[in-house]
């Protein structure tokens, strides 16, 4: 069965927390979970057939840690292990209805400039680990989770997409306000994500329940992509040394299905365990799943603020001229776009033409790093291109005609998200466009 011939047509179960189930197997503190994959993987094998047991549809292999950065010599062993362990599990359950899918957590590291970790270094690590799981040719899908910080998680997604044709899910950690550590919220996420064409997206972890089926209200008001929750259970409390969580399965699933009709995708994170996905299957199966009509087309944002277009157009006011600028000047630029964004422009237009790929991509950094108006970018080639793979949000594509945004900007929109529009008297006017051959497409696995 194929993934995306279900998806979002009727609901699907995860698995629910990994880690839970492996430290009842014996897996001690400070050990690596994802070594287990070789040496104890009767008992990951284990954890996946309780979870099918249970009714899951979709289980993860145990591979949230699986990079280089924590397994130089033997990743690729211990990432095709996790994957034939999971691939077995759904084989020996002998149900159709059975995905696996490749874990990918976040890198522990935040990626500049509010971290040390440069985007391009993030993107290889989460390639390397994902061309591995593809090549096993057993993975259904790619799951990337947990992830706090919209630009990591548009490092993985690209990763994910350079790597592989394989559908992609992702789930990002809100707080109880619906914002991520970094400042990103409910509509910036769903903007961003759906202009990547991930397959669908939600949350998991952080959030018990009940604060996470608030949360979910929130985003299924502002995306139409398949909605996913995985909420803990419970929030987390440390009793005799250990982590509790004062939730049982059976209000875990009747918290959860207040928004079950909102949701193509449903499981556990944290403290969950076959139980909790096996009660959560008996109360939600039955409740009807509904189609969320919502357009974020025309929307464009940075990583903190969703703009929308006014009568189809956006205003643009003054263009910024990027090519020839040393530091100094680039950072008067950036303190006019601060000044620009603070009467609340709808976009921050930089002007690209003329300008070298590095410093397009020099120049969207240090201008996503203080400006939160969303980006709008006037330029084509490798100059465009440079600058909307750094960007940290949805670009406008600003064209100068709309044969230039049908043949250059299309096939670069549809790799690294955006909006697309023609310039038309100092105002941007969003198209459209329906075009065969232009897709851009994955690279075939060897």
């Amino acid at each position: 069965m194929n993934f995306r011939e279900v998806f979002g047509k009727r609901r699907l179960y995860l698995d629910g927390g990994m880690g839970t189930m492996l430290q009842r197997a014996g897996l001690s503190a400070g050990e690596l979970p994802e070594r287990w994959n070789l040496t104890r993987p009767e008992a990951v094998r284990a954890v996946h057939a309780a979870y099918l047991d249970a009714g899951a549809n979709i289980i993860t292999t145990n591979t949230f840690g699986a990079y280089r950065t924590r397994y130089p010599a033997d990743l690729a062993e211990v990432i095709t292990a996790a994957v034939e362990n999971a691939a077995a599990a759904a084989a020996e359950c002998g149900r159709e209805d059975v995905f696996v899918a490749y874990d990918v957590g976040p890198l522990g590291r935040l990626l500049e400039p509010m971290g040390d970790l440069p985007f391009e270094e993030a993107v290889s690590i989460f390639a390397e680990s994902i061309r591995a799981a593809a090549a096993t040719g057993k993975a259904d899908l790619i799951l990337i989770e947990t992830m706090n910080d919209a630009y990591e998680t548009k490092a993985a997604v690209l990763a994910a997409k350079e790597s592989c044709a394989l559908p992609i899910l992702v789930t990002n950690v809100f707080d109880g306000s619906g914002h991520l550590l970094t400042g990103s919220d409910c509509a910036v996420m769903a903007a961003l994500l759906e202009s990547l064409g991930v397959d669908g997206a939600g949350m998991n972890c952080s959030l018990g329940p009940r604060q996470m089926t608030a949360v979910a209200e929130r985003y299924s008001a502002v995306t139409a992509l398949p909605l996913i929750v995985s909420p803990n259970a419970g929030m987390p409390r440390i009793v005799d040394g250990k982590t509790v969580y004062d939730v049982t399965a059976e209000e875990f699933a009747a918290l959860v299905s207040a928004v079950a009709d909102k949701c193509a995708v449903l499981g556990g994170c944290c403290g969950t365990d076959p139980e909790f996905i096996r009660t959560l299957v008996e109360v939600t199966r039955d409740i009807p799943l509904q189609q969320n009509p919502v357009d974020t087309h025309d929307l464009v944002t940075s990583h903190r603020r969703v703009s929308a277009p006014e009568g189809g157009e956006f205003a643009l006011g003054a263009l910024f001229v990027v090519a020839g600028l040393d530091e100094d000047e680039l950072d008067d630029l950036v303190d006019e776009a601060m000044d620009k964004g603070e009467e609340e422009l709808p976009v921050v237009a930089l002007d690209l033409r003329g300008a070298e790929p590095e410093e397009c991509a020099r120049a969207v950094r240090k201008v996503q790093e203080l400006v939160s108006t969303p980006p709008a970018l006037l330029g084509s080639g490798a100059a465009l291109e440079a600058a909307l793979r750094t960007c940290n949000g949805k670009a406008l594509l600003l064209a100068e005609s709309e044969e230039q945004a049908v043949l250059e900007h299309l096939p670069l929109k549809k790799k690294y998200g955006g909006t697309l529009s023609v310039l038309c008297d100092g105002r941007a006017e969003v198209i459209r466009v329906l075009a065969e051959g232009t897709e851009w497409a994955a690279p075939e696995m060897e």
